[in-house]
């Protein structure tokens, strides 16, 4: 347990958005970061045919994206897109150590 909690801690870095409304997964991305939400707000969204936005959540400190742990855990593309909503801090984690 010791082992692979050192190897999460190892593959994990901080990035700080400072724009609100940049994307930070598109749908159909490929899962390779999980992100926790040291500061900010994120909104996870789908887009319909037309290009209207539908709102699924928002995250905000202390929280994670459900939708892209089981994109990790299931191996599959990202099901929804999520942009910055105002100055974000997350600590991203690369998939590889969520597997082991």
């Amino acid at each position: 347990m010791l082992l692979r909690f050192s190897i999460f801690c190892t593959n994990q870095f901080f990035n700080p958005y400072h724009d609100g409304r940049q994307t930070v997964v598109s749908e159909g991305e490929i899962c390779e970061l999980l992100g926790f939400i040291v500061e900010g707000t994120i909104r996870v969204y789908k887009q319909n045919e037309s290009g209207k936005e539908i709102t699924l959540y928002r995250i905000s400190a202390a929280e994670s994206c459900i939708l892209s742990t089981a994109c990790i855990m299931s191996s599959q593309q990202h099901k929804a897109s999520a942009i910055i909503e105002e100055k974000t801090t997350l600590a991203l984690v690369q998939t590889q150590a969520i597997r082991h």
